[in-house]
């Protein structure tokens, strides 16, 4: 499967390359279907944004498709569901912030059940949003609703992304090494959270109503700390996630998926007869993704190669 990945040697012949370049480089590998359906219609970063959407929801739907076990394809719709409840959000943003049909388009990525079709329908309006937004989540559409008229987007996402992280942290239907990937993510996720809270100074009552399952011996520590002495016991547990965070507080998110992209690769090593190797395949798929999108962004608004460096996750 690594055969079917970028690999460093080509992400450093991509940071040469000028966009159009780079569309040609992109074309003749993995994604030359995507870019060669989509060419007619996009041009330049819009049909490589395009064509990275396309490429990672049908690379995630065939895996769900030919998933041989309900135990895999569970565990792959599960990490896929983020996709889902992203494009959610994006539904609700079209309503509160009234976005055109051809503005949402370019950030949904079509992973079933939410398709291009699926989300414009269901954008269409407030009431149509939050029963789709109910219907898969299991909120309550009433509160949605309450929302979305009072334009509190910010609540109304983080209820979203509460409900998928809750559900991966309570998911038990996976081998041992998926199950540390998704205490891992949820580790990691509730750290993010709580360090950028505690830069802006929100009391620990309240960022304790945002940690997601329960809390580790770390996030219970953090918890209770004001920002210098909650990332002085990052820097004391976990090196790797803390480093440079001082210099500058995005490293911190970054670090983060450093982290968990190693843990993938590592799993495509393991157990090569399990979901193992196909997930963990599924997860250096998106840091692709993201990378190449990083890449392309650095073209059209000349981001410093040092920018670059130090956000594009290997």
């Amino acid at each position: 499967m690594r055969s079917l990945l970028l690999s460093r040697e080509d992400y450093a012949k991509m940071k040469k390359m000028g966009l159009h370049e780079m569309i040609r480089f992109l074309e003749t590998g993995q994604y030359g279907v995507e870019i060669g359906d989509l060419g007619a219609l996009y041009k330049g970063s819009e049909l490589i944004n395009m064509a990275l959407n396309a490429s990672i929801a049908g690379v995630v739907n065939k895996l769900i498709r030919i998933a041989n076990k309900k135990s895999a394809r569970n565990v792959i719709s599960l990490y896929a569901d983020k996709w889902v409840y992203s494009n959610l959000k994006l539904i609700a943003r079209k309503i509160v912030n009234g976005l055109s049909d051809e503005d949402m388009k370019y950030g949904i990525i079509p992973i079933i059940p939410t398709t291009a079709a699926f989300c414009t329908r269901s954008a269409k309006s407030a009431e149509a949003a939050s029963s789709a937004i109910a219907r898969i989540t299991g909120m309550k559409s009433d509160l949605i609703l309450k929302y979305m008229r009072e334009r509190d987007l910010a609540s109304l996402e983080n209820d979203i992304d509460r409900q998928y992280y809750s559900r991966l942290a309570g998911f038990s239907d996976a081998n041992d090494e998926v199950k540390k990937f998704f205490s891992l993510m949820t580790e990691l996720i509730n750290i993010r959270n709580i360090m950028r809270m505690k830069h802006h100074e929100i009391p620990s009552e309240r960022i304790s109503k945002f940690i997601i399952g329960k809390p580790s011996g770390l996030i219970a520590k953090i918890l209770h700390q004001n920002y210098n002495n909650a990332l002085a016991l990052l820097e004391k547990n976990n090196k790797n996630l803390a480093e440079g965070v001082r210099e500058k507080r995005t490293r911190l998110e970054n670090n983060a998926e450093k982290i968990l992209l190693r843990r993938a690769s590592i799993m495509m090593r393991k157990q090569p007869l399990s979901i193992s190797p196909v997930f963990g395949f599924m997860v250096r798929k998106e840091a692709e993704i993201r990378n190449i999108r990083l890449l392309v962004n650095a073209k059209m608004t000349g981001l410093a190669e040092t920018f670059i460096e130090e956000n594009l996750v290997e």
